[in-house]
């Protein structure tokens, strides 16, 4: 199957001027662009068309470990993602249904259980113009009451 393609019009100002146009076109498209001056016979003008690319960040790990722990104890997370665009700064974030990290903000950082119970992770990468997440169970159990004597 083809990939849609994106058609833009770039109209020429009433002057016969030059004009600049933007336009976006979204990813597993293909951008088409027609160009012509409009007279007759054509006058050797030209056209130039530029853009650039971006290729959205893909997780390739995120992982727990230990994948238990007791409320108030932490468990170690760690993601990894790639970029194809090597110049793009990768940002990361962690969230959780409960609990918290010590750099939610952090590729590498420990989560904290402050709830008994399942727990759900998230870790989402971003170029800045797009991202790429997902989700970790762990599970946090009650804390030990002592032993008695």
């Amino acid at each position: 199957m083809d990939a849609p393609v994106e058609k833009i019009a770039i109209g020429l100002p009433d002057d016969g001027g030059a004009k600049d146009s933007q336009a976006d076109v979204i990813a597993d498209t293909v951008a088409a662009v027609d160009a012509a001056d409009g007279r007759a016979g054509g006058d050797g003008s030209s056209v130039s068309v530029s853009g650039t690319f971006n290729t959205c960040p893909a997780l390739q790990a995120a992982v727990a470990s230990p994948p238990a722990a007791a409320v108030g104890e932490t468990i170690n997370v760690n993601a990894s993602a790639f970029d194809k665009d090597t110049t793009d700064k990768l940002t990361y974030v962690w969230t959780a249904t409960a609990g918290s990290f010590a750099m939610p903000a952090a590729a590498s950082t420990t989560y904290a259980c402050s709830v008994a119970g399942a727990q759900q992770l998230t870790i989402k990468v971003s170029d800045g113009q797009c991202e790429d997440m997902n989700t970790i169970d762990v599970v946090c159990t009650a804390a030990d009451a002592g032993a008695s004597s």
